[in-house]
């Protein structure tokens, strides 16, 4: 079966999403063009409303890890289309993720996205990211800094 017109557009979206906003150079105005309004980011039983918000932690991220990429590594649609899911790599340095010290360190994460896309917009992402094993890369590399911090 052909994938519907709709399946192909939703995926180009969030491709876009993906290589625009969360790659070199960041265009984070383009949240606003991209999702809707009252936008929702769901990860760990958190929920993050609004576009706002979103670009908000976004920005923060970023400045986190610099050089920050993300290398989508497989994409594809529900069978209606309306949710797209990404399996994908994120990779850059070390600027104080997780309250660290900003050694610019090599850090690398996967992750997988689920995004809901209605009438041409994103509004809902589910995410899950494997956060734990970094955290746990990054506190073997500065065991003192953790260490005092009872960590």
């Amino acid at each position: 079966m052909m994938p519907s017109p709709s399946t192909l557009s939703n995926e180009t979206l969030v491709l876009r999403f993906w290589q625009q906003v969360w790659n070199p150079p960041y265009h984070l105005e383009l949240i606003d063009e991209l999702l809707h309004e009252d936008f929702v980011m769901s990860s760990d039983g958190q929920h993050l409303q609004g576009r706002a918000a979103f670009a908000e932690q976004t920005r923060a991220f970023q400045e986190r890890i610099q050089n920050l990429s993300v290398l989508p590594e497989q994409l594809f649609s529900s069978a209606d289309g309306q949710h797209v899911v990404t399996r994908m790599r994120i990779r850059g340095r070390n600027a104080g993720l997780f309250g660290s010290q900003a050694d610019q360190l090599t850090v690398e994460l996967s992750a997988i996205s689920i995004m809901e896309v209605k009438a041409g917009r994103l509004t809902h992402h589910w995410m899950e990211r494997s956060a734990f094993e970094l955290f746990q890369r990054i506190a073997a590399t500065q065991k003192g800094l953790f260490a005092s911090r009872g960590l």
